[in-house]
């Protein structure tokens, strides 16, 4: 009797969370999005395949260019990254050509929150440093040879000063 009650807790579990597993799938050119149901969330539109992990968003690649979609499939982002990277809880900083580079050659960027899409910085920055895991979302910014802090929420500066060898 007790094996029996294990067993069909296990089976519910996995029932339960078979509900949530998102697979991608492949027509053979592009990749989209399937539950385990095999019910398509998103068409074969992407140049690889998408991965969710505990997150609800992914980062996906779609006509060479990044962004990030949610669990639905749904463009969260737009497909306007040369490149895009996660930094934390949420946030991920994203790459054009437009943004320009800095004086020794890399690439600038601007702050998104890939849960919503939206990009959070003002302007493009040097480089975005660390997070404070804290109610403020506050992220240590290089712009030119200054570093600054940003709010994760806002974008704006936090305090007017301007910090050297912080990051």
């Amino acid at each position: 009797m007790k094996n029996i009650a294990y067993l069909s807790l296990i089976l519910f579990s996995l029932k339960s969370t078979a509900q949530t597993i998102i697979y991608p799938y492949s027509d053979g050119h592009r990749w989209g999005l399937t539950n385990a149901n095999l019910e398509v969330i998103a068409r074969p539109q992407f140049d690889t395949t998408v991965f969710f992990d505990k997150e609800s968003y992914a980062i996906a690649i779609k006509d060479k260019r990044y962004g990030a979609i949610g669990r639905d499939g749904k463009t969260l982002t737009g497909f306007t990254y040369d490149k895009l990277y996660v930094q934390a809880e949420g946030f991920g900083r994203g790459y054009t050509k437009a943004n320009g580079y800095t004086r020794e050659g890399y690439q600038k960027f601007v702050l998104l929150d890939l849960r919503t899409g939206k990009v959070v910085s003002q302007e493009p920055y040097d480089q975005i440093w660390h997070y404070c895991h804290c109610a403020d979302k506050i992220f240590i910014i290089q712009k030119d040879t200054q570093t600054i802090f940003i709010s994760g929420i806002t974008g704006k500066q936090l305090g007017k000063g301007i910090y050297q060898g912080i990051a």
